[in-house]
């Protein structure tokens, strides 16, 4: 009977060691995002999640780097003259609610978040987002495309490094 209760205790151990492992993994991931939506998470500090562009019922969470610069650049920056990238460190089991989804070809995945659920998956970030680039230049919106947004995209600043340091240029 002792031998039992110890093997009981001893998977009990591992079990718990197993959960708090998968708590802790962590998941690197990008986002694609229109100007408006990277001033607001300039202007939050990463804080909260932002959807990848105003107006989206989903964020684009990416899961590699190069697919949200192609985002940025073959969606944002050609609807909004400029688009950044985000990069977002989560815990793994922040995750778990939502499924990886194939775009377009096998290898472009991503998980698309509900943006009601952006702020209880920003709780689970392990440090605040930030944004690590921009693709485009121009300021001027094309009014013809019916688009709303009218903010301009973040000023970003090379600090030391290879590290972006971000910070909200003044509404037009």
């Amino acid at each position: 009977m002792a031998i039992k209760l110890r093997e009981i205790e001893r998977s009990i151990v591992v079990l718990e060691d197993t959960i708090a492992m998968q708590a802790h993994s962590m998941l690197k991931l990008w986002q694609a995002l229109s100007p408006r939506s990277a001033n607001t998470l300039i202007k939050n500090k990463g804080a909260c999640l932002q959807p990848s562009s105003y107006g989206d019922q989903f964020a684009l969470l990416k899961l590699t780097r190069g697919q949200a610069f192609y985002a940025a650049k073959a969606v944002w920056a050609r609807y909004f003259g400029q688009a950044a990238v985000v990069e977002i460190l989560l815990y793994q089991a922040a995750l778990t609610p939502f499924d990886v989804e194939t775009v377009a070809y096998d290898a472009h995945q991503e998980y698309r978040i509900p943006v009601l659920d952006l702020p209880v998956l920003s709780l689970g970030q392990v440090v605040s987002a930030r944004v690590i680039g921009s693709v485009g230049g121009s300021n001027q919106l094309s009014e013809s495309r019916g688009l709303t947004e009218k903010t301009s995209i973040a000023h970003l600043a090379r600090g030391l490094g290879n590290t972006i340091q971000a910070r909200p240029l003044p509404s037009l």
